[in-house]
């Protein structure tokens, strides 16, 4: 692992659930868990033994076998109102159904899910796709009656984009509560995964309500799925995409003889096909927005990338993302920089924030992290709290070989709107030549798995 620093930080933060024993006085505070009058979807009440349950706010479920590769297969119904996969291991039925199991004693309300563990690699998940954009608040209890232990995730779109990674072990249950704003189209799930062998009876409830008096955009400051191949997403001219949290529009610009120029945004596919197509930029291409980001509070910033053309030294990096602010002293940029070929890696993630302001002069901080095959997709997340920055590269919060502080402020101010494709305070240096994808800058800070 390489780390490098200027003056900077790089922070740990876990969301993690609350464990109590189901026995103890507490358990009822698991047991009373209902959806009530605010109630979007609930995952045992809509399960009716059909392909998508049968929820009546447009919110659809699917059963699923989750192949831990970013793809999925459908369960098949069958007649007992269970749900089973294609070797019956992994199955997926109700309390309702099954009243005297150990788990439904607990959780009354809830599914239940059996695992195959072993080498199979596949797990059992339900999801749920949001019609619309809106804010929801997701509600996670778990209990495993007896056996090993079970992982159970709760992810967006797919494991990389985590949300709440819990372990179940047999007799304690736990229950996690996660208020966030949806996209239409998001797809949430969750997957149960054995730590050894499989269980039976694991009972599980996902529930989701409308939070009273809150409005979409809640937490959302920037949002860029690039799902339209033909057609701009709310902009202005066919070189615009719209921010679907409605906040910005961003533009994509042509500067080769360095006089930037609106330009058509070209769409290649994305990282896997649930998540449709990516934006395609070019080296002396970029992407624009039209109003700053919020930083005064934990904020995380997220986007999938992959690279055509490696780093090289000359040009010295491509910039993912930049709205640094030198003369505010705010901001951040995440670039991707040549490795070291005897050290193992053949390039490197930077994650630089702007600590303090010119003409001081400016300061800037720098974390360090492998960056592996480059020319795959990778999931980047860049986590910021109060005084502190982590990493996240395909879902795995990055640790350094030592934790350090620095000076990073409480507000990451800038008076500059964000930049794709190019560092924001230099008008030629806009080097990244590959595909960027679903980009996501949202007021909160989320956690990541840890290796």
């Amino acid at each position: 692992m390489v780390l490098i620093r200027r003056s900077g930080v790089l922070g740990l933060l876990v969301l993690a659930g609350c464990a109590q024993s189901l026995f103890d006085a507490r358990s009822v505070d698991i047991d009373d868990a209902t959806c009530g009058n605010m109630c979007v979807a609930d995952a045992a009440d809509d399960f009716d033994g059909t392909a998508h349950g049968a929820n009546t706010h447009n919110w659809r479920w699917s059963y699923l076998d989750d192949h831990r590769d970013r793809s999925w297969t459908a369960m098949n119904p069958s007649a007992n109102l269970e749900m089973t996969s294609a070797d019956t291991s992994n199955r997926i039925t109700t309390c309702a159904a099954h009243p005297d199991e150990p788990a439904c004693q607990a959780l009354p309300r809830a599914l239940l899910i059996s695992t195959t563990g072993g080498d199979r690699q596949t797990d059992p998940a339900i999801e749920l796709t949001a019609p619309a954009s809106t804010v929801i608040q997701l509600n996670l209890h778990a209990f495993v009656p007896r056996g090993d232990a079970q992982t159970i995730r709760l992810y967006r779109n797919s494991r990389e984009d985590v949300l709440f990674t819990g372990t179940a072990t047999a007799g304690v249950g736990f229950q996690h509560t996660i208020t966030l704003d949806a996209l239409e189209d998001d797809r949430f799930l969750v997957a149960v995964e054995p730590e050894g062998k499989g269980a039976t009876g694991i009972g599980l409830h996902l529930f989701v309500t409308a939070p009273i008096d809150t409005t979409f955009p809640s937490t959302c400051q920037l949002a860029l799925p690039f799902e339209t191949t033909t057609t701009p997403l709310g902009g202005t001219l066919a070189s615009d995409t719209g921010d679907l949290c409605g906040n910005t529009t961003v533009t994509h610009y042509d500067y080769p003889s360095g006089k930037p120029a609106p330009s058509l945004l070209t769409r290649e596919s994305g990282p896997f096909p649930d998540l449709g197509s990516a934006a395609s930029i070019d080296q002396n291409r970029f992407l624009e927005g039209t109003r700053m980001l919020d930083w005064s509070r934990d904020v995380t910033l997220q986007l999938w990338v992959q690279l055509r053309t490696p780093p090289s030294s000359d040009p010295t990096r491509a910039w993912l993302f930049s709205d640094q602010d030198p003369d505010a002293g705010g901001g951040i940029g995440i670039s991707i920089i040549p490795g070291i070929p005897e050290g193992g890696t053949d390039a490197i993630l930077d994650v630089t924030a702007c600590t303090d302001a010119r003409p001081h002069p400016a300061k800037f901080g720098d974390v360090l992290i492998p960056y592996p095959n480059y020319a795959s997709w990778h999931f980047v997340r860049v986590v910021r709290t109060d005084g502190d920055l982590h990493v996240c590269v395909d879902g795995i919060r990055i640790m350094p070989q030592a934790p350090f502080q620095a000076d990073l402020p409480t507000g990451l101010t800038t008076s500059r709107s964000p930049d794709l494709g190019r560092i924001n305070v230099m008008s030629m240096d806009a080097y990244f030549d590959g595909l960027i994808d679903d980009v996501r800058v949202f007021t909160g800070a989320l956690p990541c798995d840890v290796p």
